[in-house]
């Protein structure tokens, strides 16, 4: 099944060639026909040339993205534990007003972590991924994030003890600081992706 339609060639054009997409001229009155002919080049070649006309994503974006999505994982699994084995109390059960506080100021933290910084982490990873500006915006903010909260985090346990927190998400913040300087510096790789 081919479709035919007519078009104004040039004079020089050649008669009964087949390119490389399958298209076969052949003359008609007073103008050439264009026989399609379904070609499974054609495909390969047009998904090569979507591929092609992308930007490469460079190998630290990658990392900064995989970064991510790792702290999306361990976020949420470091709070489900928290919340659901009960390792923190509930704020309403004590009855000392410091030990309350700091309940308090922990269970703030998981909610905060969950409404704010995992879906952030996931815009981040995915975004920064497909090289879209969004992701670079995303990853930005939970790079403030990350910087933000284990500053408080680590001020509050240097009175007390060391919380595992603090210890668990402490490379995310010293690679959230690098990554801000480097999004930054490589922010035309994004800013050129809304044009596509």
């Amino acid at each position: 099944m081919s479709k035919a339609s007519k078009v104004d060639l040039p004079p020089f054009a050649k008669l009964g060639i087949t390119n490389k997409s399958g298209l076969t001229l052949e003359r008609g009155i007073g103008k050439f026909i264009v026989q399609s002919k379904p070609n499974l080049r054609l495909k390969k070649t047009m998904s090569k040339r979507t591929e092609q006309s992308r930007p490469k994503r460079p190998t630290s974006i990658s990392i900064i993205a995989i970064i991510n999505g790792l702290g999306l994982l361990i976020t949420i699994l470091f709070w489900g534990m928290v919340y659901f084995k009960r390792l923190i109390p509930s704020p309403g059960s004590l009855t000392n007003m410091a030990e309350r506080a700091n309940a308090a100021t922990t269970y703030g933290f998981m909610i905060g972590d969950i409404i704010w910084s995992a879906p952030l982490l996931l815009l981040a990873a995915i975004g920064l991924w497909r090289q879209r500006f969004w992701g670079w915006t995303a990853a930005q903010m939970v790079n403030i994030l990350w910087v933000y909260s284990m500053t408080l985090v680590w001020i509050r346990d240097s009175y007390s003890t060391i919380s595992p927190g603090a210890m668990i998400f402490l490379p995310f913040t010293v690679a959230a600081v690098w990554a801000t300087y480097y999004l930054w510096k490589h922010r035309e790789l994004f800013l050129a992706s809304n044009q596509r």
